[in-house]
């Protein structure tokens, strides 16, 4: 990868470095395009935290706080291209799908009560655990992308399940069909397959961005906002289905009209 200066950060000791030149723009911040878009991220979770849980439940706080602490880890990795502020992007998407994960379990639980005790709990010692081993591994990131990916297929193939079942109520079951197939749109179809064309091809497409106005923007920027936006939907998909097990009316509201979130449309069934 190109540095264009020795910046503020350097040398830098993240395991991984992306395709927007070094400190082309600042001496502060290494790529301060993918730094910036990160931000949308923390963007999405701030809007769930604060207008996208009807059933004022802790799990989805959680999800949501997670959520945005990605986008500043992530931030935080893209300014420095520091190993510990890489932890501080990648455990985070680790812990978000665990807030995914418990929510499913947990789908059809009545509230206030449990369908396993003390799960929140497991939940936690298996966080940690999970986060001791990531630090101890930290050198090799086939580590963190396989955990990952494996958590984010169970994720994917289990909500998939739940988008797809049938209630008595088919304009939300018609909703969380259309949040499912945007998810993966958004999440898999455009925002992997443009990380893996901007990792891949970055030697072929670094004179392009060296090139364009936008001063070395790559395509690392739309990974952030499709990704964002899809794993943004995918979390109000578990609000709507959550709602939907609790029997409680619930619709879309467009935020800015263009960022969705679950809001209760009326009292229990």
């Amino acid at each position: 990868r190109i540095c264009a200066s020795m910046g503020f950060w350097e040398p830098h000791t993240s395991s991984i470095d992306f395709c927007e030149p070094n400190y082309l723009l600042t001496h502060y911040i290494a790529e301060p395009h993918n730094a910036f878009s990160s931000l949308s991220i923390s963007a999405f979770g701030l809007i769930g935290l604060l207008y996208g849980n009807p059933t004022n439940e802790l799990r989805f706080i959680a999800m949501f706080c997670t959520f945005g602490a990605v986008g500043l880890g992530s931030f935080a990795l893209h300014t420095t291209l520091g190993w510990f502020t890489q932890s501080l992007d990648e455990v985070p998407m680790l812990w978000v799908n665990l807030t995914y994960i418990y929510s499913l379990i947990e789908m059809e639980t009545p509230k206030s009560e449990k369908r396993f005790r003390n799960l929140e709990w497991y939940f936690l010692i298996f966080a940690i655990v999970q986060t001791i081993i990531y630090y101890q591994m930290r050198v090799l990131y086939l580590f963190f992308v396989v955990t990952y990916s494996a958590t984010a297929a169970l994720v994917i193939i289990w909500a998939g399940t739940l988008a797809l079942k049938k209630s008595v109520d088919s304009e939300l079951d018609s909703m969380c069909r259309m949040l499912f197939l945007r998810s993966i749109t958004l999440y898999v179809v455009i925002g992997c397959v443009v990380w893996l064309l901007d990792m891949r091809s970055c030697d072929l497409l670094l004179p392009l961005y060296l090139a364009s106005p936008l001063g070395g923007a790559t395509l690392h920027i739309l990974w952030h906002v499709g990704a964002g936006a899809g794993a943004h939907m995918m979390c109000v998909l578990l609000t709507m289905c959550r709602s939907r097990a609790l029997g409680r009316p619930v619709s879309i509201r467009w935020i800015a009209g263009c960022v969705p979130v679950a809001v209760a449309s009326g009292p229990p069934h």
